[in-house]
Protein backbone atom coordinates (compact mmCIF):
# COMPACT_ATOMS: atom_id res chain seq x y z
CA UNK A 1 0.00 0.00 0.00
CA UNK A 2 1.51 3.36 -1.02
CA UNK A 3 -0.62 5.15 1.60
CA UNK A 4 1.93 4.35 4.26
CA UNK A 5 4.20 7.03 2.72
CA UNK A 6 1.92 9.75 4.07
CA UNK A 7 3.31 9.71 7.61
CA UNK A 8 2.96 12.07 10.53
CA UNK A 9 6.55 13.15 10.04
CA UNK A 10 5.55 14.34 6.58
CA UNK A 11 2.72 16.36 8.09
CA UNK A 12 5.13 17.93 10.57
CA UNK A 13 7.48 18.98 7.79
CA UNK A 14 4.55 20.33 5.82
CA UNK A 15 3.22 22.29 8.75
CA UNK A 16 6.47 23.70 10.07
CA UNK A 17 7.63 24.82 6.64
CA UNK A 18 4.69 27.20 6.51
CA UNK A 19 5.70 28.58 9.88
CA UNK A 20 8.99 30.04 8.77
CA UNK A 21 7.13 32.88 7.44
CA UNK A 22 3.18 38.55 15.40
CA UNK A 23 4.57 41.80 15.83
CA UNK A 24 7.47 40.68 18.07
CA UNK A 25 6.19 37.35 19.36
CA UNK A 26 9.36 36.69 21.37
CA UNK A 27 11.08 38.39 24.27
CA UNK A 28 14.09 40.24 22.89
CA UNK A 29 17.62 39.03 23.57
CA UNK A 30 18.60 38.76 27.23
CA UNK A 31 15.13 39.99 28.27
CA UNK A 32 14.21 36.30 28.05
CA UNK A 33 16.38 35.49 31.07
CA UNK A 34 16.02 38.83 32.85
CA UNK A 35 12.22 38.68 32.62
CA UNK A 36 9.83 41.28 31.29
CA UNK A 37 10.71 43.88 33.94
CA UNK A 38 13.36 46.39 32.82
CA UNK A 39 16.87 45.61 33.99
CA UNK A 40 19.72 48.13 34.09
CA UNK A 41 22.28 45.51 33.02
CA UNK A 42 21.11 45.12 29.41
CA UNK A 43 20.52 47.48 26.53
CA UNK A 44 17.61 45.25 25.45
CA UNK A 45 15.56 46.82 28.26
CA UNK A 46 15.15 49.73 25.83
CA UNK A 47 12.74 47.49 23.91
CA UNK A 48 10.48 47.05 26.97
CA UNK A 49 9.27 50.03 29.03
CA UNK A 50 10.10 53.16 26.99
CA UNK A 51 10.76 55.09 30.22
CA UNK A 52 13.86 52.95 30.90
CA UNK A 53 15.87 54.88 28.38
CA UNK A 54 15.24 58.10 30.34
CA UNK A 55 16.01 56.62 33.75
CA UNK A 56 19.23 55.00 32.58
CA UNK A 57 21.05 58.33 32.12
CA UNK A 58 24.67 58.72 33.09
CA UNK A 59 26.92 61.65 33.95
CA UNK A 60 28.65 61.18 30.63
CA UNK A 61 26.92 60.79 27.30
CA UNK A 62 26.64 57.17 26.16
CA UNK A 63 25.94 55.18 23.03
CA UNK A 64 24.99 51.54 22.77
CA UNK A 65 23.68 48.98 20.33
CA UNK A 66 22.65 45.36 20.31
CA UNK A 67 21.97 42.59 17.82
CA UNK A 68 20.00 39.46 18.64
CA UNK A 69 18.08 36.66 17.01
CA UNK A 70 15.90 33.95 18.44
CA UNK A 71 13.56 31.10 17.56
CA UNK A 72 10.90 29.16 19.45
CA UNK A 73 9.15 25.86 18.81
CA UNK A 74 6.15 24.66 20.78
CA UNK A 75 3.64 21.88 20.29
CA UNK A 76 0.90 20.04 22.04
CA UNK A 77 -0.42 16.57 21.34
CA UNK A 78 2.01 15.61 18.56
CA UNK A 79 3.43 12.64 20.47
CA UNK A 80 -0.05 11.27 21.18
CA UNK A 81 -1.05 11.72 17.55
CA UNK A 82 2.05 9.89 16.40
CA UNK A 83 1.55 7.03 18.88
CA UNK A 84 -2.00 6.58 17.63
CA UNK A 85 -0.77 6.49 14.05
CA UNK A 86 2.18 4.14 14.58
CA UNK A 87 0.34 1.67 16.82
CA UNK A 88 -3.12 1.63 15.24
CA UNK A 89 -3.13 3.11 11.72
CA UNK A 90 0.17 2.15 10.13
CA UNK A 91 -0.17 -1.60 10.76
CA UNK A 92 -3.42 -1.62 8.77
CA UNK A 93 -1.89 0.33 5.89
CA UNK A 94 1.27 -1.76 5.67
CA UNK A 95 -0.59 -5.08 5.78
CA UNK A 96 -3.58 -4.13 3.67
CA UNK A 97 -4.80 -7.10 1.67
CA UNK A 98 -6.16 -6.03 -1.71
CA UNK A 99 -8.27 -9.15 -2.14
CA UNK A 100 -12.00 -8.62 -2.14
CA UNK A 101 -12.63 -10.94 0.81
CA UNK A 102 -10.71 -8.95 3.42
CA UNK A 103 -10.64 -5.43 1.95
CA UNK A 104 -14.01 -4.34 3.36
CA UNK A 105 -13.16 -5.64 6.84
CA UNK A 106 -9.80 -3.86 6.88
CA UNK A 107 -11.23 -0.68 5.43
CA UNK A 108 -13.88 -0.64 8.16
CA UNK A 109 -11.19 -1.13 10.78
CA UNK A 110 -9.13 1.68 9.22
CA UNK A 111 -12.13 3.98 9.30
CA UNK A 112 -12.69 3.38 13.00
CA UNK A 113 -9.03 3.83 13.92
CA UNK A 114 -8.82 7.10 11.97
CA UNK A 115 -11.95 8.35 13.72
CA UNK A 116 -10.53 7.41 17.12
CA UNK A 117 -7.19 9.07 16.41
CA UNK A 118 -8.55 12.36 15.07
CA UNK A 119 -11.32 12.84 17.62
CA UNK A 120 -8.94 12.06 20.49
CA UNK A 121 -6.30 14.67 19.62
CA UNK A 122 -7.99 17.32 17.48
CA UNK A 123 -9.00 19.68 20.31
CA UNK A 124 -5.59 19.71 21.98
CA UNK A 125 -3.30 19.33 18.98
CA UNK A 126 -1.31 22.41 17.97
CA UNK A 127 2.15 23.47 16.86
CA UNK A 128 3.90 26.80 16.45
CA UNK A 129 7.20 28.16 15.19
CA UNK A 130 8.44 31.71 15.82
CA UNK A 131 11.56 33.52 14.66
CA UNK A 132 12.69 37.04 15.44
CA UNK A 133 15.61 39.42 14.94
CA UNK A 134 16.19 42.77 16.67
CA UNK A 135 18.65 45.66 16.30
CA UNK A 136 18.27 48.28 19.05
CA UNK A 137 20.35 51.50 19.09
CA UNK A 138 20.47 53.74 22.18
CA UNK A 139 21.93 57.20 22.80
CA UNK A 140 21.68 58.82 26.23
CA UNK A 141 22.55 62.46 26.89
CA UNK A 142 22.73 63.91 30.38
CA UNK A 143 20.81 67.01 29.26
CA UNK A 144 18.77 65.93 26.23
CA UNK A 145 17.53 62.62 27.60
CA UNK A 146 17.58 59.17 26.04
CA UNK A 147 16.90 58.27 22.42
CA UNK A 148 16.35 54.83 20.94
CA UNK A 149 15.87 53.30 17.51
CA UNK A 150 14.89 49.68 17.06
CA UNK A 151 14.47 47.66 13.90
CA UNK A 152 12.98 44.19 14.13
CA UNK A 153 11.69 41.34 12.02
CA UNK A 154 9.37 38.60 13.24
CA UNK A 155 7.72 35.55 11.70
CA UNK A 156 5.25 33.18 13.33
CA UNK A 157 3.20 30.24 12.17
CA UNK A 158 0.75 27.95 13.88
CA UNK A 159 -1.53 25.15 12.83
CA UNK A 160 -4.04 22.60 13.99
CA UNK A 161 -6.60 20.05 12.87
CA UNK A 162 -10.15 20.75 11.78
CA UNK A 163 -12.63 17.92 11.60
CA UNK A 164 -16.30 17.03 11.50
CA UNK A 165 -17.96 15.18 14.37
CA UNK A 166 -17.40 12.08 12.25
CA UNK A 167 -14.01 12.92 10.63
CA UNK A 168 -13.81 9.77 8.45
CA UNK A 169 -16.64 7.76 6.93
CA UNK A 170 -16.27 4.51 4.97
CA UNK A 171 -18.84 3.71 2.28
CA UNK A 172 -18.54 0.04 1.24
CA UNK A 173 -20.62 0.67 -1.88
CA UNK A 174 -17.77 2.84 -3.18
CA UNK A 175 -15.17 0.12 -2.73
CA UNK A 176 -15.47 -1.41 -6.21
CA UNK A 177 -12.78 -3.88 -7.32
CA UNK A 178 -11.01 -3.30 -10.62
CA UNK A 179 -9.05 -5.56 -12.90
CA UNK A 180 -9.31 -9.23 -13.84
CA UNK A 181 -8.09 -10.40 -10.43
CA UNK A 182 -11.00 -8.72 -8.65
CA UNK A 183 -8.64 -6.76 -6.38
CA UNK A 184 -8.59 -3.24 -4.97
CA UNK A 185 -6.14 -0.43 -5.58
CA UNK A 186 -5.06 2.29 -3.20
CA UNK A 187 -7.23 4.72 -5.11
CA UNK A 188 -10.26 2.48 -4.63
CA UNK A 189 -9.73 2.64 -0.89
CA UNK A 190 -9.33 6.42 -0.88
CA UNK A 191 -12.46 6.90 -2.96
CA UNK A 192 -14.41 4.87 -0.44
CA UNK A 193 -13.21 7.03 2.47
CA UNK A 194 -14.94 10.36 3.03
CA UNK A 195 -12.32 12.27 5.02
CA UNK A 196 -13.84 15.37 6.65
CA UNK A 197 -10.56 16.60 8.13
CA UNK A 198 -8.53 19.67 7.29
CA UNK A 199 -5.19 21.23 8.20
CA UNK A 200 -5.52 24.83 9.39
CA UNK A 201 -2.50 27.13 9.04
CA UNK A 202 -1.99 30.74 10.17
CA UNK A 203 1.15 32.79 9.62
CA UNK A 204 2.13 36.33 10.54
CA UNK A 205 5.20 38.09 9.15
CA UNK A 206 6.03 41.56 10.38
CA UNK A 207 8.71 44.21 10.36
CA UNK A 208 8.80 47.08 12.82
CA UNK A 209 10.72 50.33 13.19
CA UNK A 210 10.37 52.03 16.56
CA UNK A 211 11.58 55.41 17.85
CA UNK A 212 11.82 55.81 21.62
CA UNK A 213 12.41 58.86 23.78
CA UNK A 214 12.62 59.07 27.56
CA UNK A 215 13.82 61.57 30.16
CA UNK A 216 13.75 62.34 33.85
CA UNK A 217 10.52 64.17 34.62
CA UNK A 218 10.85 64.69 38.37
CA UNK A 219 13.56 64.19 40.99
CA UNK A 220 13.89 64.49 44.77
CA UNK A 221 16.11 63.05 47.49
CA UNK A 222 14.37 59.69 47.34
CA UNK A 223 14.74 59.09 43.61
CA UNK A 224 13.62 60.21 40.18
CA UNK A 225 10.65 59.68 37.88
CA UNK A 226 11.36 58.88 34.24
CA UNK A 227 8.75 58.94 31.50
CA UNK A 228 8.97 57.85 27.91
CA UNK A 229 7.09 57.02 24.74
CA UNK A 230 7.64 54.76 21.77
CA UNK A 231 6.29 55.42 18.29
CA UNK A 232 6.41 52.42 16.01
CA UNK A 233 5.52 51.65 12.43
CA UNK A 234 4.44 48.05 11.95
CA UNK A 235 4.22 46.33 8.57
CA UNK A 236 2.53 42.94 8.67
CA UNK A 237 1.21 40.22 6.38
CA UNK A 238 -1.34 37.90 7.98
CA UNK A 239 -2.38 34.74 6.15
CA UNK A 240 -4.50 31.71 6.92
CA UNK A 241 -5.48 28.72 4.83
CA UNK A 242 -7.28 25.38 5.02
CA UNK A 243 -6.26 22.28 3.10
CA UNK A 244 -8.26 19.08 2.98
CA UNK A 245 -6.44 15.99 4.19
CA UNK A 246 -8.36 13.94 1.61
CA UNK A 247 -6.47 15.70 -1.18
CA UNK A 248 -3.12 14.42 0.05
CA UNK A 249 -4.46 10.89 0.48
CA UNK A 250 -5.70 10.94 -3.11
CA UNK A 251 -2.38 12.23 -4.45
CA UNK A 252 -0.50 9.52 -2.55
CA UNK A 253 -2.84 6.78 -3.74
CA UNK A 254 -2.35 7.86 -7.35
CA UNK A 255 1.46 7.91 -6.95
CA UNK A 256 1.43 11.64 -7.56
CA UNK A 257 3.70 14.16 -5.90
CA UNK A 258 2.03 15.60 -2.82
CA UNK A 259 1.50 19.30 -3.54
CA UNK A 260 2.78 20.47 -0.16
CA UNK A 261 5.30 22.96 -1.53
CA UNK A 262 2.85 24.56 -3.95
CA UNK A 263 0.13 24.71 -1.28
CA UNK A 264 2.49 26.50 1.08
CA UNK A 265 3.52 28.87 -1.70
CA UNK A 266 -0.14 29.60 -2.42
CA UNK A 267 -0.66 30.13 1.31
CA UNK A 268 2.08 32.78 1.42
CA UNK A 269 0.59 34.67 -1.53
CA UNK A 270 -2.93 34.96 -0.12
CA UNK A 271 -2.68 38.37 1.54
CA UNK A 272 -1.29 41.84 1.02
CA UNK A 273 1.04 43.64 3.39
CA UNK A 274 -0.59 46.24 5.65
CA UNK A 275 0.89 49.13 7.63
CA UNK A 276 -0.21 50.51 10.99
CA UNK A 277 1.12 52.95 13.56
CA UNK A 278 1.47 52.05 17.24
CA UNK A 279 2.22 54.04 20.38
CA UNK A 280 3.53 52.91 23.79
CA UNK A 281 3.79 55.02 26.95
CA UNK A 282 5.68 54.28 30.15
CA UNK A 283 6.82 55.64 33.50
CA UNK A 284 9.34 54.37 36.06
CA UNK A 285 10.39 55.49 39.53
CA UNK A 286 14.08 54.87 40.24
CA UNK A 287 15.21 54.83 43.87
CA UNK A 288 18.61 53.88 45.24
CA UNK A 289 17.91 50.17 45.44
CA UNK A 290 14.57 49.61 43.74
CA UNK A 291 12.50 50.47 40.70
CA UNK A 292 8.77 50.44 40.01
CA UNK A 293 7.16 51.07 36.64
CA UNK A 294 4.02 51.10 34.56
CA UNK A 295 3.64 50.94 30.81
CA UNK A 296 0.78 50.75 28.33
CA UNK A 297 1.51 49.43 24.86
CA UNK A 298 -0.53 49.90 21.69
CA UNK A 299 -2.70 52.61 23.23
CA UNK A 300 -4.11 53.45 19.79
CA UNK A 301 -5.08 49.82 18.94
CA UNK A 302 -3.37 49.19 15.55
CA UNK A 303 -5.39 46.82 13.38
CA UNK A 304 -4.56 44.27 10.68
CA UNK A 305 -6.65 41.90 8.54
CA UNK A 306 -6.33 38.30 7.48
CA UNK A 307 -7.26 37.17 3.98
CA UNK A 308 -10.92 36.19 3.53
CA UNK A 309 -11.72 32.51 3.11
CA UNK A 310 -14.71 30.79 1.53
CA UNK A 311 -14.91 33.21 -1.39
CA UNK A 312 -16.29 31.86 -4.68
CA UNK A 313 -17.59 28.44 -5.72
CA UNK A 314 -14.35 26.48 -6.19
CA UNK A 315 -13.61 23.18 -4.41
CA UNK A 316 -11.16 25.06 -2.19
CA UNK A 317 -13.82 27.63 -1.23
CA UNK A 318 -16.21 24.78 -0.43
CA UNK A 319 -13.61 23.18 1.85
CA UNK A 320 -13.09 26.49 3.65
CA UNK A 321 -16.84 27.01 4.11
CA UNK A 322 -17.33 23.45 5.33
CA UNK A 323 -15.12 24.04 8.39
CA UNK A 324 -16.34 27.61 8.97
CA UNK A 325 -17.98 26.82 12.30
CA UNK A 326 -14.52 26.06 13.72
CA UNK A 327 -12.84 29.33 12.73
CA UNK A 328 -13.69 32.75 11.29
CA UNK A 329 -13.83 33.09 7.50
CA UNK A 330 -13.27 36.84 7.92
CA UNK A 331 -10.82 37.81 10.63
CA UNK A 332 -9.15 41.00 11.83
CA UNK A 333 -6.54 41.44 14.58
CA UNK A 334 -6.76 44.52 16.78
CA UNK A 335 -3.72 44.96 19.02
CA UNK A 336 -5.69 46.35 21.93
CA UNK A 337 -4.02 48.35 24.72
CA UNK A 338 -2.27 46.30 27.37
CA UNK A 339 -0.99 47.64 30.71
CA UNK A 340 1.97 46.16 32.59
CA UNK A 341 3.33 46.84 36.08
CA UNK A 342 6.92 46.01 36.98
CA UNK A 343 9.26 46.23 39.94
CA UNK A 344 12.88 45.41 40.73
CA UNK A 345 15.04 45.33 43.86
CA UNK A 346 18.81 45.77 43.61
CA UNK A 347 21.49 44.84 46.11
CA UNK A 348 23.57 47.70 47.47
CA UNK A 349 26.38 47.06 44.97
CA UNK A 350 23.87 46.51 42.14
CA UNK A 351 25.19 43.02 41.45
CA UNK A 352 22.02 41.18 42.49
CA UNK A 353 18.58 41.89 41.09
CA UNK A 354 15.17 40.47 41.92
CA UNK A 355 12.38 41.57 39.58
CA UNK A 356 8.86 40.84 38.50
CA UNK A 357 6.17 42.05 36.13
CA UNK A 358 2.51 41.39 35.45
CA UNK A 359 0.20 42.28 32.59
CA UNK A 360 -3.01 43.76 33.97
CA UNK A 361 -5.19 42.56 31.09
CA UNK A 362 -5.01 40.17 28.18
CA UNK A 363 -4.42 41.28 24.60
CA UNK A 364 -4.00 39.43 21.28
CA UNK A 365 -0.86 39.06 19.23
CA UNK A 366 -0.84 38.99 15.44
CA UNK A 367 -1.93 35.34 15.43
CA UNK A 368 -4.94 36.42 17.54
CA UNK A 369 -3.68 34.46 20.53
CA UNK A 370 -4.49 35.92 23.95
CA UNK A 371 -1.43 36.97 25.98
CA UNK A 372 -1.24 38.04 29.64
CA UNK A 373 2.18 37.36 31.10
CA UNK A 374 3.35 37.11 34.69
CA UNK A 375 7.12 36.86 35.18
CA UNK A 376 9.64 36.78 38.02
CA UNK A 377 13.43 36.77 37.70
CA UNK A 378 16.69 36.75 39.64
CA UNK A 379 20.02 37.88 38.19
CA UNK A 380 23.64 38.36 39.19
CA UNK A 381 25.77 40.75 37.15
CA UNK A 382 29.47 41.53 37.57
CA UNK A 383 29.54 44.69 35.44
CA UNK A 384 29.07 47.22 38.28
CA UNK A 385 31.65 50.03 38.21
CA UNK A 386 34.67 49.76 40.48
CA UNK A 387 35.06 45.97 40.36
CA UNK A 388 38.41 44.32 39.93
CA UNK A 389 39.58 43.32 36.46
CA UNK A 390 39.10 39.60 37.09
CA UNK A 391 35.35 40.08 37.31
CA UNK A 392 35.43 40.27 33.53
CA UNK A 393 36.12 36.52 33.52
CA UNK A 394 32.93 35.77 35.43
CA UNK A 395 29.74 35.60 33.36
CA UNK A 396 26.54 37.36 34.34
CA UNK A 397 23.85 34.81 35.13
CA UNK A 398 20.05 35.06 35.30
CA UNK A 399 16.95 32.89 35.49
CA UNK A 400 13.26 33.71 35.10
CA UNK A 401 9.85 32.10 35.20
CA UNK A 402 7.03 33.12 32.87
CA UNK A 403 3.36 32.15 32.92
CA UNK A 404 0.66 33.11 30.45
CA UNK A 405 -2.52 33.79 32.45
CA UNK A 406 -4.64 33.77 29.27
CA UNK A 407 -4.74 31.88 26.00
CA UNK A 408 -2.79 28.63 26.09
CA UNK A 409 -1.88 29.04 29.82
CA UNK A 410 1.67 27.92 29.09
CA UNK A 411 4.49 28.40 31.62
CA UNK A 412 8.22 28.15 31.06
CA UNK A 413 11.64 28.68 32.66
CA UNK A 414 14.41 30.76 31.10
CA UNK A 415 18.05 30.73 32.29
CA UNK A 416 20.70 32.83 30.57
CA UNK A 417 24.23 34.15 30.79
CA UNK A 418 26.33 37.00 29.42
CA UNK A 419 30.06 36.81 28.90
CA UNK A 420 31.41 40.14 27.81
CA UNK A 421 29.22 41.29 24.92
CA UNK A 422 27.78 37.83 24.22
CA UNK A 423 24.32 36.80 25.46
CA UNK A 424 22.80 33.33 25.42
CA UNK A 425 19.32 32.68 26.81
CA UNK A 426 17.21 29.55 26.54
CA UNK A 427 13.68 28.70 27.61
CA UNK A 428 11.88 25.41 28.16
CA UNK A 429 8.63 24.13 29.61
CA UNK A 430 10.22 20.99 31.03
CA UNK A 431 13.88 20.11 31.57
CA UNK A 432 13.51 17.18 29.17
CA UNK A 433 12.69 19.66 26.37
CA UNK A 434 16.40 20.49 26.05
CA UNK A 435 17.39 16.90 25.33
CA UNK A 436 14.61 16.67 22.75
CA UNK A 437 15.71 19.77 20.85
CA UNK A 438 17.73 17.73 18.36
CA UNK A 439 14.63 15.73 17.44
CA UNK A 440 13.20 18.72 15.56
CA UNK A 441 15.34 17.86 12.55
CA UNK A 442 15.39 14.08 12.85
CA UNK A 443 11.80 13.04 13.53
CA UNK A 444 10.43 10.03 11.67
CA UNK A 445 7.05 8.40 11.69
CA UNK A 446 8.39 5.85 14.19
CA UNK A 447 10.09 8.31 16.58
CA UNK A 448 8.52 11.69 17.20
CA UNK A 449 9.60 12.79 20.67
CA UNK A 450 9.44 16.55 20.37
CA UNK A 451 9.88 19.17 23.10
CA UNK A 452 6.73 20.81 24.44
CA UNK A 453 8.41 24.20 24.15
CA UNK A 454 11.95 25.44 23.59
CA UNK A 455 13.36 28.87 22.75
CA UNK A 456 16.91 30.04 22.09
CA UNK A 457 18.10 33.68 21.94
CA UNK A 458 21.65 34.58 20.94
CA UNK A 459 22.84 38.17 20.88
CA UNK A 460 25.54 40.80 21.21
CA UNK A 461 25.40 44.16 22.96
CA UNK A 462 27.85 46.99 23.40
CA UNK A 463 27.67 50.14 25.51
CA UNK A 464 30.19 52.99 25.27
Amino acid sequence: MQLKKLTLATLLVMSSSASLAASKPLLTGSNLGYGQASNNHTIFSSTANPAWIGGNLHIENNFGFGLTGGFRFQQKGFGELNDQYVNNIKPILTKFDSSSQSAVVQATELEQELVNMITKVRDDFSFQLDAQGNLPLVFTHNKLGGFGLEMSFAASGTGGLLSDDRPVTFDPSQLVPTGLNNTFTDNDLVNALDVKTGIYLKTAVSTEVALTYGDEFYQNDDGQLAVGFRAKMIQASLVKSVNSFKKYLTQTANNQDITIASDLSDHSDLNETENAFGLDLGAQWFAENWMAGLMVQNINSPKFNYNDLGVGISNQAYTEKYFARQYALNEAVELTPQARVEAAYYSKNRHWTLSGSADLNDAPNLLNQKQQWLSVAAAYATDASGDEWYYALVPDIRVSYHSNLAGDKRSFYAPGLSWGPLNLDIAFEEMSDLSKLGNLGSATDETIDLPKMVQVNLGLEFYF
